[in-house]
């Protein structure tokens, strides 16, 4: 059935769609809207083949001019945009365990199918327990604040806190 369009609208979003006249739609993209002909604005082109894997590729992110893709449902999401690292962030339970990151030179550094390389989130937890030590040469410093525990019970810590030199308030 062919269905002819006199003179195209364009969109009108703030109409519900089975009120729009049979010229409009709710949403046009890709659609040259000057003259009133329904034309498409740009042609889809190939841009990439993606290399043939034994499963399915699921999801694909540009990241600057390199295709990302893998072969299980991901999350991706581009850190800071002024980031000159292309830092962006990655989530898929079936495929990490916990939220990884990859920048630009990580994911590009190797053969196709990018990423190459991710990393996870976070600083790693030490392998042993940190130790205080004790040294009577240490300066203290007047600009750190100390915490005085005044009285700890285990279900209520109550402190209070000073600062050295003890300067006044004031606005």
């Amino acid at each position: 059935m062919k269905i002819a369009i006199d003179s195209f609208r364009g969109e009108v979003p703030r109409i519900t769609p089975r009120g729009l006249p049979p010229n409009a739609a709710q949403e046009a993209t890709n659609c040259r809207l000057q003259t009133g002909d329904l034309e498409s604005w740009r042609q889809f082109a190939l841009t990439k083949t993606l290399a043939q894997t034994t499963t399915p590729v699921q999801t694909i992110y540009l990241l600057k001019d390199k295709w990302l893709s893998w072969n299980d449902q991901v999350d991706v999401a581009r850190g800071v945009i002024q980031d000159n690292d292309w830092r962006t962030y990655l989530t898929c339970p079936d495929l990490y365990d916990e939220p990884r990151f990859t920048t630009y030179a990580l994911a590009t550094t190797g053969a196709e199918p990018f990423p190459v390389v991710t990393r996870p989130i976070g600083v790693p937890a030490p392998g042993s327990r940190p130790t205080v030590v004790l040294s009577s040469a240490a300066t203290p410093d007047p600009t750190v604040f100390n915490i005085l525990v005044d009285d700890d019970h285990g279900d209520l810590l109550e402190t209070a806190w000073e600062h050295s030199p003890k300067v006044p308030y004031s606005d």
